[in-house]
């Protein structure tokens, strides 16, 4: 892992990627991002955490959370979150969040009208 890095999302949040000092134990992490104020697991577009052996959870405010796909992505499986709440994967394709997501990045030009 690199040894200290910080982003400015497009939110406007600042996050960090380093093992902090609740996360020694943690050797099996190739990056960890957090918010640096809180120490919530949060990233925007990639994953919050990345393990060794392919496993990724995107977070964001500490919650499990994506809108284009799943949310972790485990060698044995995939699951669905928005906002922390769990969802079937068809379920989940069928939530106005998602739809209108997939929508907007079809169409770019119509951010400013939604």
């Amino acid at each position: 892992m690199k040894k200290y890095e910080t982003k400015i999302l497009p939110s406007g949040i600042i996050i960090e990627n380093r093992l902090i000092d609740w996360a020694p134990h943690y050797k099996s992490l190739l990056c960890i991002w957090y918010i640096s104020k809180t120490n919530f697991l949060h990233n925007e577009g990639a994953p919050a955490t990345k393990h060794k052996n392919g496993d990724e959870y995107w977070m964001q405010n500490n919650f499990y959370h994506r809108l284009d796909g799943p949310s972790i992505l485990l060698q044995i499986g995939e699951f669905y979150h928005i906002n922390g709440k769990e969802y079937s994967k068809n379920d989940y394709w069928n939530q106005p969040e998602v739809i209108k997501y997939k929508y907007l990045q079809e169409h770019p030009e119509l951010k400013a009208f939604i």
